[in-house]
């Protein structure tokens, strides 16, 4: 069935889904003094940054040999316990021409790491616009904390995960301009705190799942540009 580009919904709109991140990360920011260090997510990290490719270095502060505290590196956000909650590493995907070859040195790339999902006090994953490819890891969908998942721009493949379901905290997916294909599970209703929902730009089918009506919080819908 053909999707619909406009709805009755307000049309997805990246103020308020950059709104939302910024005070979810303001609050963490804000959070980020406390009393013990988790030593196990500092290797996490460092394996992390060790699976992907990072041809700009912009992880290049992750690093096991002291190079400060790990709550201290760019794109890591900690709580009051110093336990990771956030990860927030833009990229750079979209330009064009000279434009383009310097955005792409700005990107991480390589495939969504399951190492994530080691990380269980994660709130915040919002690594938009890099170069992450291959399926969204199951071991992320474990995270129960999860709110916000922000990873458009993307090279991401697969279906959408069944699993998405048990994300009941979830408030922001942004999974658009990505290369995931299938319909919208119907566990995805489960998910009845969402206020964004971005799945445009994808390679999706079906029709439009009904219990979306029922997301009352719902503030903005995007699902164009699909099949």
């Amino acid at each position: 069935m053909r999707w619909l580009s406009a709805m009755k919904w307000l049309p997805f709109d990246k103020t308020l889904l950059c709104t939302l991140l910024f005070f979810d990360l303001l609050l963490l920011v804000f959070s980020n003094v406390g009393a013990r260090e988790v030593d196990p997510e500092r290797s996490v990290l460092v394996q992390f940054k060790s699976s992907v490719s990072d041809p700009g270095g912009i992880l290049s502060g992750w690093s096991s040999d002291g190079a400060g505290h790990h709550c201290s590196w760019f794109g890591v956000l900690c709580d009051m316990n110093y336990r990771v909650v956030g990860l927030n590493v833009s990229g750079g995907r979209g330009g064009g021409g000279v434009e383009r070859l310097w955005m792409e040195f700005r990107e991480i790339g390589g495939k969504l790491s399951p190492l994530i999902g080691k990380l269980s006090g994660l709130r915040v994953l919002s690594m938009p616009f890099n170069g992450f490819t291959g399926e969204i890891p199951v071991e992320i969908l474990g995270l129960k904390s999860l709110q916000v998942i922000d990873l458009e721009g993307n090279l991401i493949t697969g279906i959408l995960p069944v699993g998405i379901g048990e994300l009941r905290g979830l408030r922001v997916l942004n999974l658009g301009f990505n290369r995931i294909f299938g319909e919208i599970p119907g566990s995805l209703s489960k998910c009845v705190e969402l206020e964004v929902l971005n799945l445009a730009g994808n390679q999706l089918n079906g029709s439009i799942p009904a219990f979306i009506g029922s997301f009352s919080k719902l503030r903005g819908l995007y699902l164009s540009l699909n099949h």
